[in-house]
């Protein structure tokens, strides 16, 4: 598959729509990207969501179990 071939989409954390070929959003901070969706919570849960700080970013990440919060 060629680099041409790539499209890719996000909507960042504003609500706006974004879209267009690997080659031209090559340079996207997808850092800057929304959230795809909730992390739930609820009583009897046997992971545990939740969000923690990340320096690199100067805002909240959000995980939804321990193992993916990096700490």
């Amino acid at each position: 598959m060629e680099a041409e071939e790539f499209w890719l989409e996000y909507t960042d954390a504003r609500g706006e729509f974004h879209g267009g070929p690997l080659e031209v959003m090559w340079p996207t901070r997808f850092e800057a990207a929304g959230q795809v969706r909730a992390f739930p919570s609820y009583r009897g849960q046997r992971n545990f969501p939740g969000w923690y700080w990340t320096a690199t970013c100067s805002e909240l990440v959000g995980y939804e179990s321990w193992v993916e919060s990096g700490t």
